[in-house]
């Protein structure tokens, strides 16, 4: 059976014997540590439940070094570049020296072979040259917030420049930004935040009523490529929060019963009744819940007559190469 955040919450507050009536602030901690222990469990270990559903991809252009991912990117399957068929290998901070990756060229005949993680940015696209920002709101009630825009001009200075919305009707800012750092949100909002560069033409930001800002993990190609070429790749998505009674975790029944004992013994510590054979009950609970969803989810193949699994060597022709598993 599918368990929703409400029917966690539910289980938790029966083994408190406690109700949300009774009890409101320990289902405020239910909830809290819920989305703690799904949060947790959700990035502990590579799951294929967690792989976004289809593949992205993403144009190099030309000079361009710097690109930011899908939003909903939390770790890598793989990169591979369509024009050439090869995998990307990633280069380790300890190999930056060794990747023999001419950063300051701005020009290369060389494709997009390799990359490295580079932090990052609060928008989905940065600016060609630099450029004002137009913002507007799909509601006309907003029209009393503000948007607050950090970035870095053309001499190097970083500012920040503050503008209010008018509902449906766009805003131009009046700072020229050559690199936008983070778009932040105030006060309460109905609809959703639109965010153009005026020069480009592009929107590189929205955000829903809630949400107040984004994050865009990005990737660096040492090399430019001197043609554009198409960069597929698959992710790990990041967990979203448990906010909704109906919100069903990403963690697969019935393994996201798991939720509840890890929740129990976060709030062992503000249980002052909690005896030492309760808390050892519930840990042994989660570890055999445990244990159930890394048989079920963590081995590579789980059916008779599996291949052998294979591994891409990247660092030359790209054939492939089987890894010896019995």
């Amino acid at each position: 059976m599918v368990l929703s955040f409400k029917d966690l919450q539910d289980r938790v507050m029966r083994v408190l014997d406690e109700t949300a009536t009774n009890a409101p602030t320990s289902l405020t901690l239910v909830k809290d540590f819920l989305n703690q222990s799904h949060q947790q469990r959700c990035t502990e270990f590579p799951w294929n439940f967690m792989l976004w559903p289809k593949v992205s991809t993403f144009s190099t252009v030309i000079g361009q070094k710097t690109y930011a991912l899908h939003e909903e990117f939390h770790r890598p399957l793989y990169f591979r570049n369509r024009t050439t068929t090869k995998y990307l290998a990633e280069i380790p901070f300890r190999a930056i020296v060794e990747s023999a990756g001419d950063w300051n060229r701005t020009t290369s005949p060389a494709t997009s072979d390799q990359f490295m993680f580079l932090g990052h940015q609060g928008v989905s696209a940065q600016p060609a040259a630099a450029s004002t920002v137009t913002i507007v709101s799909s509601s006309v009630s907003d029209t009393a917030v503000t948007v607050i825009i950090n970035g870095e001009l053309a001499t190097g200075l970083v500012v920040q420049e503050t503008l209010t919305i008018n509902g449906t009707t766009s805003v131009a800012g009046s700072t020229s930004f050559q690199n936008i750092i983070d778009v932040t949100k105030t006060g309460t909002w109905v609809g959703t935040l639109s965010v153009s560069l005026t020069t480009d033409a592009i929107t590189v930001l929205s955000l829903p009523p809630a949400i107040q800002g984004k994050q865009y993990k990005t990737i660096f190609i040492p090399d430019p490529v001197s043609v554009a070429e198409v960069i597929e790749y698959r992710f790990y998505r990041q967990p979203k929060p448990l906010v909704n009674d109906y919100d069903i975790p990403l963690i697969p029944a019935p393994h996201s019963g798991i939720l509840v004992y890890d929740t129990l013994i976060k709030l062992s510590a503000y249980l002052t009744d909690t005896g030492g054979q309760t808390l050892r009950i519930w840990q042994s609970e989660a570890q055999q819940a445990q244990m159930s969803l890394y048989q079920t989810y963590a081995n590579e193949s789980q059916t008779l007559g599996a291949g052998a699994t294979f591994i891409n060597d990247t660092s030359n022709d790209g054939e492939w190469f089987p890894r010896v598993t019995r």
